[in-house]
């Protein structure tokens, strides 16, 4: 065998070859690998969870499903991947961070393949909600592999590179979910997780340092009782809620149980002495501020994200691929704009300002889009949305070194993953509720403008109801509703 072939078998064996603790050489091509996995950890729950918004028209057709059920799968998603956020830490020191991320990916896997194959709405959910386990704790660990393979005085920059990856996939996830949706079928959108989970898997086994946090107290199962005793009766709300009827007395006593466990839940991780969510991190300085604001960011850039959608969908008829082409210009905006800000950040040393900036342009691109009506042209929609990214930009940029300047960086290791709990519990139960929310008043306001076109158009009242059909669980041709779209806008212009 030539000396040059077995030369290259050793150095592949030593690559691949199981890492001791701390073995990641700096600026190696394992640093790099392991970088990227934790760059796609945190891009692909959000975006995943995302894309399903592309879905809803396939679905009603398949499952005779409606917008509520939409709003069911998500909010399962969310729901699961923010309650398992208390229970990563003692997962992490149970199983060690190799071991910890090998479950996570495995069940991200088994979910989509689930998700993808059932034969119901319900079983969707229920496959939907798993995902979002391991979607969860795919989220929180991917931020430890870089406190693993990256030294001390790069970790802020590669945080804010994280960070900035779970922006990106969350813009991008209209133009690939609309494409994936059009061109292949919904059933990819869930593939698509495996896809992705099982070769990071594979490279997290043979080139990870596993790692495990030390001194971790005793578990609190009081806590944890009140988590479980929060999340089952949800379940059934988000499952059963449309066969019981949503103001039936059962579903009401689980929304009753549910409210009032996550209630004691709060009510326990502030007086334990270990709890399983350390609320009290939020009272160290500039902690609390930096992760309201981040949770004000991305509550904003959700909800607005996921009414354009439905909008352009509902109501002006855009086909998936449209609606995906739609938000290109916010993510060149988006993408255009972090990178200076977080050079400008580091520069300055000071992200407050970009941070407030941030805020304001979210604020104003909602202002912009609450003016929408079924006469919104190109620019009325684009503009809007380019300016909400360049806030989301701005604000994410600087929201992570915000935090970080208030940790010392001795106590990052301990401390940042207890305060990313926190943050992800807070950012995926209220996108749950905003994800909801935003469906029911999209298809709220939808009926407002049926009603109003109804009034004034023969021709319309019958369009109208062929597009109520799509709530029936029918479903409509791209084109058949696209062109019921434009007779219900040339209706009010007429008027």
């Amino acid at each position: 065998m030539p000396v040059s072939l077995i030369a290259a078998g050793d150095a592949l064996a030593r690559f691949f070859a199981a890492p001791e603790i701390g073995s990641v050489p700096h600026r190696s091509a394992r640093q790099g690998i392991l970088i990227l996995v934790a760059f796609i950890g945190g891009m692909l729950p959000i975006s995943n969870m995302a894309m399903l918004s592309s879905a809803y028209l396939a679905l009603s057709g398949d499952f005779n499903a409606d917008l509520i059920d939409l709003g069911r799968l998500a909010l399962g998603n969310l729901l699961i991947m923010g309650l398992v956020q208390p229970l990563v830490n003692h997962i992490h020191a149970g199983l060690g961070l190799r071991g910890a991320l090998f479950l996570a990916l495995c069940v991200v896997s088994v979910a989509g393949v689930g998700a993808a194959s059932s034969g119901s709405l319900t079983e969707m959910t229920l496959w939907y909600a798993l995902a979002g386990f391991g979607g969860g704790l795919f989220l929180s660990l991917s931020a430890r592999i870089l406190f693993v393979v990256v030294p001390p005085e790069s970790r802020r920059l590669m945080m804010a590179i994280w960070s900035f990856f779970i922006g990106f996939g969350s813009n991008l996830s209209p133009l690939l979910g609309g494409f994936l949706v059009e061109f292949l079928t919904w059933h990819s959108l869930f593939l698509l997780s495996p896809v992705v989970a099982l070769p990071c898997l594979v490279i997290l086994f043979f080139l990870l340092p596993d790692s495990r946090p030390a001194g971790m107290p005793p578990f609190d199962w009081c806590s944890f009782a009140f988590l479980v005793a929060f999340a089952v009766p949800t379940l059934i709300v988000v499952c059963y809620g449309q066969t019981f009827g949503w103001n039936s007395s059962f579903i009401l006593i689980m929304i009753f149980c549910a409210v009032s466990a996550l209630f004691l839940f709060l009510v326990s991780c502030l007086s334990a002495e270990a709890p399983l969510l350390h609320l009290r991190n939020l009272r160290i300085k500039g902690v609390g501020l930096a992760v309201m604001a981040a949770l004000l960011l991305v509550i904003s850039h959700v909800g607005m994200r996921i009414q354009m959608i439905l909008f352009m969908r509902n109501v002006l008829g855009y086909p998936p691929s449209e609606i995906g082409l739609m938000f290109l210009l916010p993510l060149c905006v988006f993408v255009l704009t972090v990178v200076p800000t977080g050079i400008m950040v580091a520069t300055h040393g000071n992200p407050k300002p970009f941070l407030l900036t941030g805020i304001a342009c979210i604020a104003g691109a909602g202002l912009l889009l609450s003016r929408l009506d079924a006469n919104a042209d190109w620019w009325h929609m684009a503009v809007p949305l380019a300016l909400r990214s360049f806030g989301y930009a701005m604000g994410s940029a600087s929201a992570t070194p915000f935090l970080l300047r208030n940790v010392p960086p001795e106590k990052q290791p301990q401390t940042l993953p207890a305060i990313n709990s926190v943050r992800f519990f807070s950012m995926c139960v209220c996108m749950g509720s905003i994800t909801t929310l935003s469906v029911l008043l999209n298809k709220w306001y939808f009926a407002l403008i049926a009603a109003q076109v109804t009034q004034g158009s023969s021709a319309a009242s019958a369009s109208i109801s062929r597009w109520s059909a799509l709530f029936a669980g029918q479903g409509l041709s791209p084109s058949q509703s696209r062109h019921d779209a434009l007779l219900i806008v040339s209706s009010s212009i007429k008027k």
